[in-house]
């Protein structure tokens, strides 16, 4: 399936209460550079950008070791219509286990918080970035081996 990088913006651009606007200025060019990586997926509204660290790499008291995996984005067309859910669940049944899935997340992006706690998320700990304006939560899940 190819990938309309236009289609991708424009699922962005439905949740300005999560994205300021100087966000969309180079978030074209973050999408392509995820998507030539076979990083970006974008399925039934939903978009994930998901990496994988290619070393360790410490996270506030915790690190990800090489091969751990980072959910850099998440974002639904449709909020509350349980797809994030189901495609998440997808990618991570296709992923090599054991491994264990990072992410940052603004503390006060309760959404966001409660969406990951239901998707098994735990809140590991918390971290200040952008140098230091903004206040977040480090949240891990293990996959085990099947």
């Amino acid at each position: 399936m190819t990938i309309n990088v236009d289609d991708v913006v424009d699922v962005f651009k439905l949740h300005t209460d999560v994205y300021n606007s100087g966000y969309f200025a180079h978030l074209k060019g973050y999408l392509i550079k995820h998507l030539k990586k076979g990083e970006l997926i974008f399925e039934e509204g939903v978009v994930i950008i998901l990496t994988q660290y290619q070393r360790q790499t410490v996270l506030g008291d915790y690190a990800a070791v090489k091969g751990d995996y980072n959910i850099r984005e998440i974002v639904n067309k449709n909020p509350g219509n349980n797809n994030s859910i189901s495609i998440l669940n997808k990618v991570f049944e296709n992923l090599e286990k054991p491994t264990k899935i990072w992410l940052t997340i603004k503390q006060d992006n309760k959404r966001g918080i409660n969406f990951y706690k239901k998707a098994g998320f735990i809140i590991t700990g918390s971290k200040t970035r952008n140098c230091g304006t903004l206040d977040c939560y480090m949240m891990c899940k293990n996959l085990e081996k099947n």
